[in-house]
């Protein structure tokens, strides 16, 4: 326990007992207080979780159960794989305070990671590296949901992002780094390493976008291209109109399967245009490094990577 903590008038404070195992992100609901942790543990101060939760100042929440691997029954005794979320992203709520917020109030929460599955019993759902907590649906019971549609002209078939074509390929490693929303057009930026997203052979490598209006997956400028691209990071400056991505490729405008185009080289970050469509590559980006996070300072871009 006590992996989690908080600094109150200069002071280092524990939060409660912390959760059981390592935290990757920390997201705070602005207007209400409330903070959403994000990792790979399935415990909190003695709250039965699955691997996200929130502190309202008062009590875990639980958050039906959080995400998950199916469980294996085989005589070995192996234990299911631990889920792991590496990113939150917190979408409305409001006009309340930490613990006197209703389910109705507290925000819809975007988590991307690795995992197969969101919710537990009945209300389980498949969610492949990406979900979304509902806390008001059912009555305030709250609900996971995946982000797919399967209906026509969506089709969704993969329940989120995953590896690309048959069985053969589900050795490949999938996660979601990062997570980005522009209000603007109602559409959900992500981020990581995987091959397809919304259909499973749709060639989407690494970084994709989905309309929560339409609820249909789609490519992001053309996409990016190198060995193995990466997204670690995606970051939208309040009231911008500029998508920033960071990670590991070489190019972006193009993938690796498109042969016949040149696409722009970009030395690991780059800015894409939400309104013209276009990228920026930053002067060619930073050619040897790969790059974990982003933030934008006006017109100054800082990052931080591990260089080699």
């Amino acid at each position: 326990m006590y992996r989690i903590s908080r600094i109150t008038n200069g002071s280092m404070l524990e939060t409660d007992k912390g959760v059981s195992n390592t935290v990757y992100s920390v997201q705070a609901h602005e207007t209400s207080g409330i903070v959403y942790y994000g990792g790979a543990f399935l415990d909190a101060t003695g709250v039965p979780v699955g691997s996200v939760t929130s502190w309202d100042g008062k009590n875990w929440d639980q958050m039906g159960g959080g995400v998950s691997f199916p469980s294996t029954c085989d005589a070995s005794g192996t234990q299911p794989e631990i889920a792991i979320v590496y990113s939150i992203l917190l979408l409305g709520g409001g006009g309340c305070i930490a613990f006197s917020c209703s389910p109705e109030q507290r925000p819809k929460v975007f988590v991307g990671g690795r995992f197969e599955l969101a919710g537990e019993g009945k209300n389980m759902v498949k969610a492949r590296n990406i979900a979304m907590w509902d806390p008001a649906a059912a009555n305030g019971e709250g609900r996971w949901s995946s982000l797919c549609d399967s209906n026509p002209p969506n089709r969704c078939d993969i329940d989120g992002v995953s590896y690309r074509g048959t069985s053969a390929q589900a050795a490949s490693p999938v996660y979601v780094f990062s997570l980005a929303y522009h209000a603007a057009s109602n559409m959900l930026y992500v981020g990581g390493l995987f091959q397809s997203a919304g259909q499973r052979y749709a060639n989407i490598n690494s970084l994709a976008a989905f309309s929560l209006t339409s609820k249909s997956w789609s490519i992001v400028g053309g996409g990016i291209a190198g060995p193995s691209p990466v997204v670690h990071a995606l970051y939208i400056s309040p009231g911008s109109q500029d998508l920033y991505v960071a990670g590991s490729f070489s190019a972006v405008g193009k993938q690796n399967s498109d042969v016949l185009s040149a696409g722009l080289n970009a030395g690991n970050i780059a800015v894409f245009s939400l309104t013209s469509g276009s990228w920026n590559t930053l002067n060619g980006g930073i050619p040897d490094a790969d790059i974990r996070t982003v933030a934008v300072d006006g017109q100054t871009v800082g990052q931080a990577s591990k260089l080699g």
